[in-house]
């Protein structure tokens, strides 16, 4: 309503002085209508009816709401009247829409397209709960920005965002800086929860969660709720939780991140270090996370930490089509606290599924079930632990602490690895509990390490061929080792038995499917004395045994079935 018909109505009394003060423009319109309404179907006096005509007021009146009725914004007013609710349309500008939302409530965006240049973002300000209906589509339109972010969520509490859809700019961008164009950004909030968003091909990544630099902030991403998110072909991380307090992330399906690292799904990467330091709380990622065609699936960067309570948990974590499934990396031994992972499995994987990197022993790390499937068609199987092995623990050599702390309940890989478990640098307290791996041959070393402590407590080796050693380094051991029926007969095996051995029994079994033969030669380091046997110890006719106790500096035969080369 433009000024002139403010006055007009104003003076014959349509709208009143007060009003005026008090209203907005669009609340002055819908008093307007009312009153032309009753106006119409009430009044008698022809002099009141004759000054609207004269004024113009009515034709003006006709006009404004023709307009409205087509652009949707009159249904929206009708629509406001009757449920109180804030009602948005594809009509309304940007900064129409924020001046709109700016007192929160109940906000309905309406089906259609939203069009955002990088300069303008939809402002959700306190307790608002903003519900997109079927067809709400916000999409960026700036081709060549470096920095945007569709919705803006920066020092808010008690917000609700349910079916947000953004659309990025990504297949029509020119250039190739920046990576900071977010879908939607969670900037120092607290009681915020996202329900089913949608978010496609964004310059950076689907949904940001961070402080914002340069500026105070009091609530540190405090219950953050991001709920069966869609996201797909974004450029940088599909979620990036950066300093928070409190984060939880439910039943995400990330598909294709890719193009500026790390191209991970889910990046957890707390940074930023004023004004009150670099901080991460707590992280959950619950329900079925699936991730699909991304350089990794999880990736926990904490090198920034310093003396802090870390509490990440995973509840089942399908990675598909990855070049890593987790990857921890960590510099800092003050950091303390625990990584929880129920479930982790990896379908089609390219290289390194667990890859663990200088995290110290005060930070564990628990791993119930970890499943690594067939690697994916057309990748080569390496021998080293970082193009063939499955889990890689690593520790640089500049690192002075020590290293490791991880147990793994349970641990299936498929065929096309190098190397199953690789320790690179000296790594302790590692254990894995039931280790099954795939049959390998002679230039396959199932567990491989370069120095450090692991504890494989049960793990078959199958189809050792060719005659050729099978090498367990002598720091990495196993109670429990099943040669199986698929073994070639008539040929010698080599096991080596290294004196850092912990004190405790050793079964060493055949489950060979005939009657034939085969020799397994124990070799024995410096400093272990065999008692009972030689080094020679033949096993066949299916289910030959021995059982040895490591008890100090001596290796003992307990007991042998269907075997011979003993004492």
């Amino acid at each position: 309503m433009n000024s002139e018909l403010i006055k007009a109505v104003t003076q014959i009394g349509i709208i009143t002085a007060d009003d005026v003060k008090r209203l907005t423009a669009t609340e002055l319109l819908v008093v307007l209508i009312e009153k032309l309404n009753e106006m119409v179907l009430h009044i008698n006096d022809l002099d009141v009816v004759n000054d609207l005509f004269e004024k113009g007021v009515y034709d003006e009146c006709v006009a404004i709401l023709n307009e409205m009725a087509l652009d949707g914004r009159l249904q929206a007013l009708v629509e406001e009247a009757i449920t109180g609710n804030i009602i948005v349309v594809p009509s309304m500008t940007v900064a129409q829409i924020n001046d709109k939302i700016k007192n929160g409530g109940t906000i309905l965006i309406k089906s259609g397209d939203y069009y955002l240049t990088s300069s303008e973002s939809i402002e959700v300000k306190d307790n608002s709960h903003v519900i997109f209906e079927d067809g709400a589509v916000l999409r960026q339109q700036t081709v060549n920005a470096t920095h945007y972010e569709m919705i803006d969520l920066r020092h808010v509490k008690n917000i609700t965002l349910e079916r947000p859809v953004c659309i990025g700019e990504r297949p029509l961008h020119e250039g190739t800086d920046g990576e900071w164009g977010h879908g939607i950004a969670v900037h120092d909030c607290k009681n915020v929860t996202i329900l089913d968003a949608r978010v496609e091909e964004t310059w950076g990544d689907g949904i940001y969660i961070g402080l914002p630099y340069n500026e105070s902030y009091q609530y540190k991403n405090d219950n953050i709720k991001i709920i069966r998110p869609i996201i797909k072909h974004c450029s940088r991380n599909g979620i990036s939780v950066t300093s928070s307090l409190d984060v939880l992330i439910d039943s995400p399906y990330i598909y294709k991140v890719d193009r500026t690292a790390p191209q991970s799904g889910i990046d957890i990467e707390p940074e930023y270090s004023s004004p009150s330091g670099v901080f991460l709380g707590r992280v959950r990622l619950t329900g079925q996370a699936i991730i699909d065609d991304c350089n990794y699936g999880v990736v926990a960067h904490l090198g920034e930490l310093v003396d802090s309570d870390v509490d990440i948990v995973i509840e089942q974590l399908e990675v598909i089509h990855a070049m890593g499934g987790l990857h921890i990396n960590s510099w800092n031994e003050t950091n303390k606290g625990v990584i929880s992972v129920e479930e982790l499995i990896c379908k089609h994987p390219h290289y390194s599924q667990l890859y663990i990197h200088n995290k110290g022993l005060n930070l564990p790390l628990r791993i119930n079930q970890m499943v690594v499937l067939d690697r994916a068609d057309g990748i080569e199987a390496g021998t080293n632990g970082e193009y063939g092995s499955a889990v890689w623990l690593k520790k640089d050599n500049e690192i002075s602490y020590e290293v490791g702390g991880v147990v793994i309940n349970h641990l299936e890989i498929g065929a096309g690895y190098g190397v199953e478990v690789y320790a690179q640098g000296e790594c302790k307290d590692v254990r894995i509990k039931d280790l099954i791996i795939p049959p390998f041959n002679s230039y396959h070393n199932p567990v491989n390490t370069w120095d450090g402590d692991i504890i494989i407590d049960k793990m078959p080796v199958r189809d050792v061929t060719y005659g050729t050693p099978n090498y367990l380094k002598s720091d990495t051991y196993c109670h429990e080792m099943v040669y199986s029926k698929d073994i070639v007969m008539d040929q010698n095996y080599t096991l080596t038995i290294g004196s850092k051995l912990p004190d405790g029994d050793y079964t060493i079994r055949t489950l060979a499917d005939n009657q034939e033969t085969y020799f397994i030669q124990i070799n024995l380091e410096s400093g272990l004395t065999p008692i009972g046997f030689s080094n020679n110890i033949q096993l066949g006719t299916k289910t030959g045994y021995v059982i040895l106790r490591k008890q100090g500096d001596t290796l003992i035969l307990l007991e042998a079935y269907k075997t011979t080369g003993v004492n």
